[in-house]
């Protein structure tokens, strides 16, 4: 999803790859990493999707507030801790090939 977001010539077929690998339909793919919103998930996950996206496009917005809608929505400090992690290491990722000029080889 971040490399969705991030719109990475490399990192989002790369997941797209991956995803297609571990048996997910095309279209769930897709939904998933260019368009989350429409994605079928459980509201716990989507909660979790919106603090992603949040953290991606906002980081200088971010608040208490964010992590604590987490947690109201379920979700353990252990989970938030990596999914605050996985979202700024795929930033850098994607900035990463952006700059170098990366793009998706296979």
């Amino acid at each position: 999803m971040a490399s969705g977001l991030n719109v990475s010539t490399y990192c989002l077929p790369a997941h797209l790859e991956i995803l297609g690998r571990l048996g997910l339909d095309k279209a769930i793919e897709r939904k998933l990493a260019l368009n989350y919103p429409s994605a079928p998930v459980e509201p716990k996950v989507m909660e979790l999707f919106r603090f992603a996206d949040k953290l991606t496009r906002s980081p200088g917005e971010m608040e208490k507030a964010d992590v604590d809608r987490l947690r109201e929505a379920g979700w353990s400090e252990a989970a938030i801790f990596d999914a605050v992690l996985v979202t700024s290491l795929y930033a850098c990722a994607n900035r990463f090939s952006a700059g170098l000029g990366l793009i998706a080889d296979f």
